[in-house]
């Protein structure tokens, strides 16, 4: 019996020692299990979450092309609105630059009675063009700027009595417009659109 026991001693040793490496391998492939079904877990989220983003981009994609197809359609109606407006007032300008022409030859003949329906129109005019975007130059007693003026004559400065009875001689711009002759007009954001036709006071009256 004794024999028999110590026979069975290191096997009993060896299942003993056996049993707890399956404990601990059960033990591993349950914890394996765990991070197995937490990485599927992750995975399922991370491919949601892709998704979604996926399906966002392709939203955001959508309407990046519903906006260009908006804005090419805006952009052909603005170019459309911008030819009218040039033809708009090209056909001011050749009206307003009439009025004066009447309104000179009127004057000329001492025919005043018209001069204020004229004066009335040719304000109205320029209300127009200036909405849309085009302002007069006031340039008569400014200096001559052949950028935004072409001098068509001169004219000798006519001094009052008192001025020309003086000590000291009055002091004038060089070149000074006295005349504005065909109207100049720029946009408001300062861009020229047409010179104005001027004429000065002779260039020593300023010496």
């Amino acid at each position: 019996m004794e024999q028999m026991q110590e026979l069975l001693s290191p096997i009993n040793q060896y299942l003993t020692l056996l049993s707890q490496h399956l404990a601990g391998s059960s033990e591993q492939i349950t914890e394996m299990g765990e991070q197995l079904r937490k990485l599927g877990r992750l995975q399922y989220k991370s491919g949601q979450e892709a998704q979604g983003k996926f399906e966002g981009l392709n939203n955001r994609l959508d309407a990046m092309l519903q906006w260009q197809d908006t804005y090419a359609i805006d952009k052909a109606r603005l170019d459309t609105l911008e030819r009218q407006i040039v033809q708009v007032s090209e056909i001011l300008l050749v009206w307003l630059d009439d009025l004066d022409l009447l309104a000179a030859s009127l004057k000329e003949q001492g025919q005043t009675e018209w001069l204020k329906l004229l004066g009335t129109w040719t304000h109205q005019v320029l209300q127009a063009l200036q909405i849309h975007g085009i302002v007069e130059m006031q340039l008569v007693g400014t200096s001559f700027n052949p950028t935004l003026a072409e001098a068509i004559g001169t004219v000798a400065r006519q001094l009052s009595g008192a001025a020309a009875q003086a000590e000291a001689a009055p002091v004038f711009l060089p070149y000074e417009i006295a005349e504005v002759v065909k109207r100049g007009f720029i946009y408001q954001n300062g861009t020229l659109l047409r010179k104005a036709q001027v004429i000065t006071f002779q260039g020593d009256d300023h010496e």
